[in-house]
């Protein structure tokens, strides 16, 4: 018997009559990402059900200058409360620009634009799985930076039980999904690309 799971994103697969692990997607040189090629019928048996959202990092200025991020205050599927950014699905035929912006005032209340708004960008992509009423799930987010324009609502009060500007220093503390904690290093860093670059 072979029972799939997962561990801190990676998938696993436990082998009963052998009492042994398996990560999916560790590299074996003969068979690749997976150990044998048992475990690849196995896994494509156990397809990931994929996912797509899309979400927006909303930036303001500070006193001084200071980057005030906006977060959401949910709970998520192990109803436990975490700090994170407003995303979520594509709807049919919707595009990732257009949902990044439909949730973002869902979620917060706030209308935004992109930063660039003639042709937005990818802040960044990010892929992980999770698992959802024993089925496991592959995401993958589009994120994107956005300013706000006007506060339009109120938060969508089934999904987000508290919103806060929070500044960077203090977004870095209170964020413990992995994947935020990336889009805050790469904001990091190109702020102070942005600060540090000199005017033509």
């Amino acid at each position: 018997m072979i029972i799939p799971f997962l561990n801190s994103g990676q998938i696993y697969l436990f082998s009963v009559k052998n009492h042994s692990f398996f990560n999916l997607l560790n590299y074996s040189p003969r068979y690749g990402y997976l150990s044998t090629p048992i475990h690849f019928v196995i896994f494509m048996i156990m397809i990931l059900k994929k996912e797509v959202s899309a979400g927006g990092l909303v930036i303001r200025k500070g006193p001084r200058g200071r980057i005030k991020i906006m977060m959401i205050k949910v709970e998520n599927l192990e109803q436990r409360l975490r700090w994170t950014f407003p995303k979520g699905h594509l709807e049919n035929g919707e595009t990732a620009t257009a949902a990044a912006l439909r949730e973002v005032e869902e979620e917060s209340g706030w209308k935004c634009v992109f930063l660039n708004s003639r042709k937005p960008k990818i802040f960044r992509k990010i892929q992980y799985s999770f698992q959802r009423n024993g089925e496991i799930v592959q995401k993958t987010v589009y994120w994107y930076l956005m300013k706000p324009l006007r506060k339009t609502r109120k938060p969508d009060a089934e999904e987000v039980l508290k919103t806060q500007w929070a500044a960077l220093e203090k977004a870095e503390k209170i964020v413990e999904y992995a994947s935020d904690q990336e889009l805050l290093k790469r904001l990091r860093l190109v702020n102070l690309l942005t600060k540090t670059r000199r005017p033509q």
